[in-house]
This record gives C-alpha cells, structure tokens and sequence, in this order.
C-alpha cells in the first residue's frame, strides 16, 4: 500500500504495476496496486519451471522469484540459473546500464518478456540504488 500513496496517477496510464524491493535478498516490501490483478504482475509464489541448461537440456528447477530479482541486478543472469522472473512470467534481459561513478551504487535495467502462449507482451524497468530496487511493468 505504500506506494499507493504516491503520486504516480500519468504513469499508471501506462504502467500496469510498481514494486519496491530490498536490494541485498530481493524481497518485495511494496506493490502498486497491492491487490489483484496489479499484485499478480510483480509477486508469485515460489513455483518449479522447466529451465533450459547451457548444454541443450532443460531441468525442473524451483524458481524463488526473490533470488532471479537479487541475482539479476547483482550479477545479469548467469548460465544454467532460472533467469529472471516476476509475476509467473519469465524476461530476457535486453539491456544493462551501470552507473559509470560506480557500479556497486546504480544499476539500470531494462528487459522484456518471453511471454508464453496466450500471454499478452510485457516488459518491465528496474533501477537499483544501494538499498532498493524499483520494478515498474509495462505492456
């Protein structure tokens, strides 16, 4: 609800959720909406996947939304990892820009979905400092 509180009235129009979370495990501390179906966009519980492997294969895998968010701002994605995901929904990451004072202190990225069948396209922004990390989906 925190963040129903600010004034984000012109994004909304085209933003479809926000979310805040704490950059050091990736949990989610606030949401905008807090209630579905805007909630459904950044949070879903923890759920197993099939995760396509470096050597062609693919693996059943527990996928802790919380960690793919942590671990893609810390460190992209890296091979043989679930990815990153938000809301059920996979994303491929398309682009990465660091801070160029200091890579601990902002990062910025963006990234799109690979929607499954019948998904409708989305994509979501996140910018970290060195405590949070702001999550804004968009279709």
């Amino acid at each position: 609800e925190y963040l129903d509180y600010l004034d984000l009235d012109e994004l909304r129009e085209h933003m479809l959720a926000f979310a805040l979370a704490w950059r050091a495990n990736g949990e989610l501390w606030a949401a905008a909406p807090a209630t579905s179906p805007g909630l459904d966009y950044v949070y879903c519980k923890d759920h197993e996947e099939d995760i396509p492997q470096s050597d062609g294969s693919s693996i059943r895998m527990k996928v802790r939304e919380q960690d793919c968010l942590k671990n893609a701002i810390k460190f992209g994605i890296l091979a043989d990892s679930p990815g990153l995901w938000m809301g059920g929904v996979k994303y491929e990451i398309t682009q990465v820009s660091r801070d160029s004072e200091s890579e601990d202190r902002r990062i910025t990225l963006m990234a799109s979905s690979s929607p499954k069948a019948g998904a409708s396209k989305r994509g979501l922004c996140m910018v970290s400092t060195n405590q949070w990390i702001v999550v804004g989906v968009f279709a």
